[in-house]
């Protein structure tokens, strides 16, 4: 044990070591089925007998998991960590997504040849080492004990590629940008990031897809242009997808964060697994993609769920405005749905509400779409929460706010919008926000859909957790652009949100405890 793994298993609250010396075997290649390479590093206590096994495999680097395999390792655990195949000395090309299970698969093989091989082999990661471990979950040669998956999904495409059929340009395009800079030096690497907040600004200002690879990059980027040229029906995504894992496979802690990129197939993705009957813990916190305060949750949580029998279930759920923790025999629990109707004043009335009032309209901005101002992105400065003060000004987001709350408004599930249209086709966007009583706006969830009819569409937006509190008030945007998360809207289109006696538009939150009308 090192002084500083010693510290960073206090801050995290981790369970005392079992392992007083640790090693470290690094750079052993590990041969595929094509003649190429994968280096490898192996973990290891130097205390008699072969404990269990922590498979680990990463496109970013072996070093960048390094400090969690010693965690790992000091608790009683073999960690084998491998770099995919075109990173960080492995061979070959990496093409994401795609030939993970074969890699694996072999990597297996060769695990089981060691002097050191156990038959109880965990899986690990979040992110796209989440993806790889549900690559490694399909490869398994035999049943597994237990793994964790954090931030992450079975299927890229459907989860932040092409969410809900809309191309995620901010996503799509800062993942390249850090493949494009990660192997170099650290300097150079700093100085690509101090630029890259301007660069990017500037390639996605209009929100167009085509041709922001070349901006950004100054290059035309291979893997970027496939997501963009094979739509989200294309076939060519499908051998990338692991989803037939979700009915099958050992017990499984899944983490994620309320305003990650991938909480909405993250959560759909845990039903599927509650459904099929496996055991499964879901924990919940109000993360983003990097928030540093995630990782040490993560790091506890999931060593407690590799060495806990029986394997802990239920779900340890995240309520904002609450601002607390509250532990659920599953998500999302029982809840009514409420209906609030917007209405042509800008009102959101809780019921049918009052009578119509006329329709609202706004053009898309050719040139600057609806900036995105927070949310479920990999962009680093649109991540998260954020006051909404800039976006709610535009000529181009409508607003409907409800009147200050007298009682506690308590959301757990998916909420939806069907909004009545009128005017040009094309896709939308809609957030729902909290309005404390200083008039501070910030978003909790948003739904977003791909080109939409033009009579009624129907929205389901990201799952949520959240007590708006008396004296706040409800506030939903309806824009068409989030921008750059999502690629821009047509320029120049006209679309109008209809109030009328029998076409209103309803905005319907799964409730805890019904408000009064």
């Amino acid at each position: 044990m090192t002084a500083r793994s010693w510290l960073r298993g206090r801050r995290a609250g981790l369970p005392p070591a079992t392992r007083s010396r640790v090693r470290v075997e690094r750079d052993v290649p590990v041969k595929m089925p094509d003649g190429i390479s994968l280096l490898t590093d192996r973990w290891y206590s130097t205390s008699e007998g072969s404990d269990p096994i922590v498979l680990i495999r990463s496109p970013y680097g072996r070093q960048m998991v390094a400090s969690d395999a010693r965690l790992l390792a000091e608790r009683g655990f073999t960690v084998i960590v491998q770099s995919c195949r075109g990173t960080f000395g492995s061979g070959g090309e990496f093409v994401p997504m795609f030939g993970e299970v074969e890699d694996t698969r072999a990597t297996w093989e060769w695990m089981d040849a060691q002097p050191w091989a156990h038959d109880d082999v965990y899986l690990w990661g979040a992110s796209y080492l989440g993806l790889t471990t549900w690559a490694a979950s399909r490869a398994a040669p035999r049943p597994v004990p237990a793994m964790f998956v954090g931030v992450t999904s079975t299927d890229f495409r459907r989860s932040i590629f092409y969410p809900n059929g809309r191309f995620g340009l901010g996503t799509a395009l800062f993942w390249r940008f850090v493949f494009h800079t990660q192997e170099q030096p650290s300097l150079k690497r700093l100085a690509a990031f101090a630029r890259l907040i301007p660069t990017f600004r500037r390639a996605t200002r209009a929100g167009v897809a085509e041709g922001a690879d070349r901006r950004a990059l100054s290059i035309s980027d291979a893997p970027y242009q496939s997501w963009l040229d094979h739509g989200p029906t294309d076939p060519w995504w499908d051998p990338a997808s692991l989803d037939d894992q979700l009915t099958m496979g050992p017990p499984i802690l899944t983490f994620a964060g309320w305003h990650d990129l991938f909480i909405d197939a993250q959560i759909a993705e845990y039903e599927q697994i509650q459904a099929a009957g496996r055991s499964v813990r879901l924990i919940v916190g109000p993360w983003s993609h990097m928030s540093m305060g995630a990782h040490p949750v993560m790091i506890r949580e999931s060593i407690d769920f590799f060495t806990t029998a029986p394997r802990p279930t239920g779900a340890r759920i995240w309520f904002g405005g609450a601002q607390e923790f509250r532990e659920l025999p599953s998500f999302p629990p029982a809840t009514e749905r409420c209906d609030w109707t917007l209405d042509g004043g800008g009102g959101l009335t809780l019921g049918a509400g009052s009578r119509s009032r006329g329709s609202r309209s706004f053009v898309t901005t050719a040139g600057n779409p609806a900036p995105a101002l927070g949310g479920t992105t990999l962009f680093p400065p649109d991540m998260g929460s954020k006051n909404q003060k800039k976006r709610e000004r535009r000529p181009d987001v409508l607003s409907y706010t409800s009147a200050e709350l007298t009682d506690p408004v308590t959301i757990a599930g998916r909420p939806s919008v069907r909004l009545s249209i009128e005017g040009d086709a094309g896709p939308w966007f809609v957030r729902l926000c909290d309005v404390s009583p200083s008039g501070k706006s910030v978003n909790i969830c948003d739904g977003v859909t791909g080109a939409s009819p033009v009579r009624e569409v129907e929205i389901d937006m990201s799952p949520a957790a959240h007590v708006f509190l008396p004296g706040h008030r409800l506030r939903l945007q309806v824009s068409a652009d989030a921008s750059p998360s999502y690629a821009a809207a047509p320029a120049g289109s006209r679309r109008t949100v209809v109030d009328e006696p029998e076409r209103r538009s309803v905005l319907t939150l799964p409730t805890i405890a019904k408000p009064h009308s």
